[in-house]
């Protein structure tokens, strides 16, 4: 997928305006229909996955990897996401997003350059494979790519805002162990997600 650079964080922008300004509830005090944010602590429910350039362990990861064109502007060659299932645990409660697309914004904290005299890695080439993306130009000459990741990582809290309602883990397919669990889903919008901590 190629799009302008500005269009990728123009996304991420309205995805953390959206949670900076919604109220907070205390999962406890959700209530069956309610619209509104919750924080909790992410709890991987399978084996985490492996993000693919640094190496993490995660329940989720991101990676853009854009390219220089001209003087100031870029193109995202590569929008990358994948996810395996979790909870989030807060006040003794857990939560489930019961949702197959959400809007997440995910902190990029692992940062890479390739370009002139600065070759891509061998794991970064092996990834770039994966999309039928050259890391030379017709020359052979390297092209100005940026890479960034972001994890959500076990462990770590993050922000939900969506529908909520209280149905028997089981029903989630989730142990019954864990009671009852607040199903978020989608509103009349999309459910969001952040691990940015101005979103809490």
């Amino acid at each position: 997928m190629v799009f302008g650079l500005s269009h990728f964080f123009d996304a991420k922008k309205n995805i953390k305006r959206k949670l900076i300004n919604s109220p907070r509830v205390n999962i406890g005090d959700f209530k069956d229909g309610q619209v509104a944010k919750i924080i909790g602590e992410i709890i991987p429910i399978e084996d985490p996955i492996i993000s693919p350039l640094s190496g993490r362990a995660c329940v989720e990861f991101q990676v853009n990897v854009s390219e220089r064109v001209g003087r100031s502007s870029s193109k995202v060659l590569i929008d990358d996401r994948l996810t395996t299932p979790y909870v989030i645990h807060a006040e003794g409660y857990f939560v489930k997003i019961d949702e197959p697309e959400i809007r997440a914004q995910i902190e990029e904290d692992f940062f890479e350059d390739s370009g002139f005299l600065n070759n891509p890695s061998p794991k970064v080439r092996a990834y770039l494979q994966l999309f039928d993306v050259d890391p030379t130009n017709l020359i052979g000459m390297n092209k100005e790519l940026h890479f960034q990741e972001g994890i959500l990582a076990p462990g770590e809290l993050v922000s939900v805002y969506g529908r909520g309602e209280w149905v028997e883990a089981e029903a989630l397919g989730l142990p019954n162990e864990m009671g009852k669990v607040l199903r978020i889903h989608a509103a009349d919008e999309q459910v969001y997600l952040s691990n940015d901590k101005n979103t809490f």
